[in-house]
């Protein structure tokens, strides 16, 4: 019994000095990729806020990750925050390690659609340091398709 007990400790102190002494550690946690948005879908004709429409929200970088919402009765809608898992954490010298995605983000785009209306895309065309600043989008106007 006390040399399994032996052993066993051996081996798992050995596994986390390899891990330390490799620059990585086995450590799951999220980073946010862009940050949540937020607005409200209205019709266009009256201006009252549209219940029930659907919203994807994209958001392109070295990976794609999407996010949907749902309005509210008011037409209000908040998305969720995109976020990356990783598994290995690298705690050697800066600028030798992958970068996170939320740096390498190019594209957003919201995609908004209702039974009745025009489906609606935003395509967000920022410059790299404007990015991740625009959160609100305010009021989103929906055209009702024509009889």
């Amino acid at each position: 019994m006390k040399r399994g007990f032996k052993f066993l400790f051996i081996n798992i102190l050995l596994l986390f000095i390899s891990l330390f002494l490799s620059g990585c550690l086995f450590l799951p946690h999220t980073t946010e990729v862009a940050p949540a948005i937020r607005g409200q879908i209205v019709d266009e004709c009256s201006g009252k806020g549209i219940c029930g429409a659907e919203i994807t929200y994209t958001i392109k970088a070295e990976n794609q990750y999407s996010e949907f919402a749902i309005s509210d009765k008011n037409g209000y809608f908040q998305t969720k925050v995109p976020t990356q898992w990783h598994y290995i954490v690298y705690i050697g010298s800066p600028g030798h390690y992958p970068f996170p995605d939320w740096l390498h983000v190019t594209e957003r785009k919201l995609h908004i659609s209702k039974d009745g209306y025009l489906p609606k895309h935003i395509v967000l065309q920022e410059g790299l340091t404007d990015v991740l600043k625009k959160t609100n989008f305010g009021e989103i106007k929906l055209s009702p398709i024509a009889p």
